[in-house]
């Protein structure tokens, strides 16, 4: 099933894999299994990003400049307030900056073409 796939639609399907897998594994290094609030909290944001993993992986015939800026968002986003629930301030601060810059470089055409986005033309 995966190899009938457009290229584009499994180059979005293994990004968005990849940078949710990211997230998750850091939600695991940081859980506090010493506090019921923070690892509370902290499956609470593993059920968001997987959430965000399963929506992002459904919509990969979406074109890649609109799929992958809205992801990457909502995934550093996740991972910035899981740092902060973890009280780690700094790469909190660093993924909070990264969920603003990111998604901007991906909104060029030339990542289209990357992923060899074809529209659909029916």
């Amino acid at each position: 099933m995966f190899r009938d796939m457009p290229r584009y639609q499994q180059l979005n399907a293994a990004s968005v894999v990849s940078l949710g897998s990211l997230v998750v594994i850091g939600t695991f290094q940081a859980a506090d299994t010493s506090d019921l609030v923070r690892l509370t909290a902290h499956a609470t944001i593993l059920v968001a990003v997987v959430a965000a993993i399963i929506h992002g992986v459904r919509h990969t015939a979406m074109k890649p400049t609109w799929l992958l800026p809205r992801m990457t968002l909502i995934l550093f986003a996740l991972g910035s307030l899981m740092c902060v629930v973890a009280g780690e301030y700094l790469p909190a601060a660093v993924g909070a900056i990264q969920a603003a810059l990111l998604p901007l470089l991906m909104l060029d055409d030339r990542l289209n073409a990357l992923f060899r986005y074809t529209p659909d033309v029916s």
